[in-house]
């Protein structure tokens, strides 16, 4: 770790915030509509797609077109060939985009975890400061909290339901303007509905929820809303469309600012459930070949087959070709009405999705690449040509790139690097670390859980403290197979010893490091 030097089902909710509505929401906006005008400096707007897998991206290579407007964008940016998340789901995932540092270092390990309180202040809001108008939006209730750990360094902070409609929770009702007070209730004592596995805390609460939950899809606005192409993220619906109208209408009002802005827009989709529109609905009747790979032990459930996960592929790949599409809208839009111009435009996700091995998603125990390898698209002001950088990156390299993007000055912790194509070096040898553990203590050491180390062509996952699977490796040579078909464990052992010592003590290191602090 280092430290930096430089560098409503029936309305739409906040899409109609007024100018006046957005001082209230948080009052240092208002103050800094009258601070002094800050020096030229570009906007910063970065747009994370939940759940998106390089991997599935035609920019990629992928056998589907998919991203055709992706493809187009990239033709103005830096594209990043081989880059990772930190983890295989949101909540450590969005943590290092967000701090810079490694899951293992900031331990928001569990879908609940907020990252470590003495990190609070190391994150990307902060960094920007008050020269910029921070603005912060997400649909995901996992990244929400992050957005309300670090709400004193955000300006306007758009509530998660806003762009959407009225909240179909149990107990929605008793608080609407806090999603997360019933996403407690409904996630530990009611169940809930949860997107990658099923299961009600309570049977007769759940049973109660399911129940109400139908009641409502069959009310008869809802039926029709359903019926008109509405996406779900498993506490209110929305739909796509509105939501990046809401965007640009929300990037042009704090645009007016005297200050550039800072946004950070998190996005539902492509998560499942798929919900791509009727333009989309067809796409892809083809006959993709996709190797065959039998089920791993650590298959959740176990039960899926090769032809349903091959369904579920092809309509995950209409909603990526969906939300692609509204995606291109956006930027047009920015174009056209100048925002653009001096905007540095940031495009990734904080993990990808699995559709092989017997498994259906993402928060698994496995950390193959189609969960790992995510996209990465930077583009620059005035930016007209396409750069492809294809050395190693991570996402915790996001908090020191954007200070030197910005010019700021930070003594904040990180455990990332200056990209390269915007002044890093490109590092082939660069070892990229990555992490699921949500059984482990925050403020212990990591006893359980599946650690991966990239390097060079080489990639190293090990699965310790599961009952059944303790301390077994993969060793995969990405380069001549990177469908992670041969395991080299025991063919190449001297590569596989290398990169478990390096493995071990970068963890080891971690835990000291986290102990330590904890005695302070």
């Amino acid at each position: 770790m280092t430290k930096l030097s430089r560098r409503d089902m029936l309305k739409v909710s906040a899409a109609a915030l007024g100018g006046a509505a957005v001082a209230a929401l948080n009052p240092s906006m208002a103050r800094m509509a009258r601070a002094p005008s800050a020096p030229a400096r570009p906007n910063i707007l970065i747009i994370v797609f939940d759940t998106m897998s390089a991997l599935h991206l035609s920019l990629y290579g992928y056998g589907r077109n998919t991203s055709p407007n992706l493809d187009r964008f990239a033709g103005q940016s830096i594209v990043y060939h081989s880059h990772y998340s930190a983890a295989n789901y949101t909540t450590p995932g969005t943590a290092s985009i967000l701090t810079g540092l490694h899951v293992w270092s900031h331990r928001a390990l569990s879908p609940s975890a907020p990252v470590l309180r003495h990190f609070t202040g190391n994150n990307i809001f902060r960094l920007a400061g008050r020269e910029y108008a921070r603005v912060a939006f997400t649909q995901n209730l996992m990244a929400e909290m992050f957005l309300r750990q670090f709400h004193a360094d955000i300006d306007l902070h758009l509530p998660p339901q806003s762009f959407a409609y009225k909240n179909p929770l149990l107990l929605g009702e008793l608080n609407p303007d806090d999603p997360l007070a019933s996403l407690a209730f409904d996630d530990f004592l009611v169940g809930g509905y949860k997107l990658d596995a099923p299961y009600a805390g309570s049977a007769a609460l759940g049973t109660l929820d399911l129940i109400v939950r139908r009641g409502y899809a069959t009310h008869p606005e809802v039926e029709r809303a359903l019926q008109t192409e509405i996406c779900f993220n498993g506490y209110f619906y929305y739909k796509n469309r509105l939501v990046f109208e809401g965007l640009h209408q929300t990037l042009q009002r704090v645009a007016g600012q005297p200050n550039p802005f800072f946004g950070y827009f998190h996005l539902w989709s492509p998560h499942e459930p798929y919900s791509p529109t009727q333009t989309f609905d067809e796409l892809f009747e083809d006959k993709l070949r996709i190797p065959a790979k039998p089920d791993h032990p650590f298959a959740d459930p176990p039960f899926h087959q090769p032809a349903e996960l091959y369904r579920f592929r092809r309509v995950y790949d209409r909603y990526i070709a969906n939300v692609d599409a509204e995606f291109g809208r956006l930027m047009d839009s920015m174009a056209a009405s100048g925002i653009l111009d001096n905007t540095c435009v940031i495009f990734l996700s904080d993990h990808g999705q699995l559709f092989e091995r017997g498994v259906h998603g993402h928060a698994s125990r496995l950390l193959h690449q189609p969960v790992l390898r995510v996209p990465l698209l930077i583009h620059m002001p005035g930016q007209t040509k396409r750069l492809d950088v294809h050395a190693p990156t991570s996402n915790v390299d996001l908090l020191p790139t954007l200070a030197s993007i910005m010019d700021i000055e930070s003594e904040m912790e990180t455990d990332g690097r200056l990209l390269p194509g915007l002044g890093g070096a490109a590092d082939e040898t660069r070892p990229l670390f990555a992490m699921r553990g949500m059984e482990n203590p925050a403020l212990g050491p990591l006893k359980t859980g599946t650690f991966v180390l990239v390097k060079e062509r080489h990639k190293l996952q090990l699965f310790t403290g599961y009952r059944g699977l303790n301390q077994q490796f993969e060793l995969y040579d990405l380069e001549s197979d990177p469908e992670e078909l041969h395991d080299l464990s025991a063919s190449d052992a001297p590569t596989a010893r290398r990169m478990q010592d390096e493995l071990l003590t970068a963890r080891d290191a971690a835990d000291r490091a986290v102990l330590s602090a904890d005695r302070k």
